[in-house]
């Protein structure tokens, strides 16, 4: 029975506390720099919790799929080696090209004569 009045009185007691925090929070002149130093913590908790939530959606976005679309894959500029290669591959056929059709017309490697 003494246990119960105790956490009766522990649980009046926070009641009152609560409701003197709030008298005190409703009344500007009575904030103390505790209690912005509180809210200021709980506006930078709110913007990180926001922040962390975006970078992980996108995370998981590109672990699962945006890694695999091309457009993403330049932003991030990701491509520049792959283009790089198929740029040279494309080059070295454009040569191997030339050559063979200038050896089978007779062309004199490198002209730009025309043929009608």
């Amino acid at each position: 029975m003494e246990e119960l009045r105790r956490a009766l009185a522990w649980v009046q007691e926070a009641i009152r506390a609560i409701e003197a925090d709030a008298r005190r929070k409703a009344d500007p002149a009575e904030r103390t720099p505790l209690d912005y130093a509180v809210a200021v913590l709980v506006l930078l908790g709110v913007l990180a919790l926001v922040l962390g939530s975006i970078a992980l959606g996108w995370y998981v976005l590109w672990r699962t799929t945006l890694h695999r679309i091309g457009v993403f894959r330049d932003m991030l500029g990701l491509n520049r080696a792959a283009k790089m290669e198929s740029k040279r591959r494309a080059e070295a056929e454009i040569r191997s090209l030339k050559s063979q059709l200038s050896q089978q017309h007779g062309f004199g490697g490198g002209s730009n004569s025309k043929e009608d």
